[in-house]
């Protein structure tokens, strides 16, 4: 968010367009913040045991998080849902 801020509409429309992508190609569902928030709890504890990340607090980054999947959200990429037998 402080590189690309939210008022940043160009740069979020490709964004979100590569993010669909990137599941497609990879059959990886996401139905928006919810799964980002899975498991949650565990994410913030590795989050704040690495210190490569201590120049941005957790509160922050989780912040952000809302922000961009807000962005992602109002392009109306989500639900992104593969079923399994597109695999076979």
């Amino acid at each position: 968010m402080r590189a690309r801020p939210a008022g940043n509409a160009v740069f979020w429309a490709e964004a979100g367009q590569e993010f669909r992508l990137a599941c497609e190609s990879r059959l990886v569902d996401c139905l928006g913040l919810e799964s980002f928030m899975e498991n949650w709890p565990q994410a913030r504890e590795r989050y704040e045991m690495n210190r490569s990340l201590a120049k941005v607090s957790f509160e922050e980054a989780k912040q952000a998080l809302k922000t961009i999947v807000g962005l992602l959200d109002q392009q109306d990429i989500f639900p992104l849902d593969y079923p399994v037998d597109l695999l076979f």
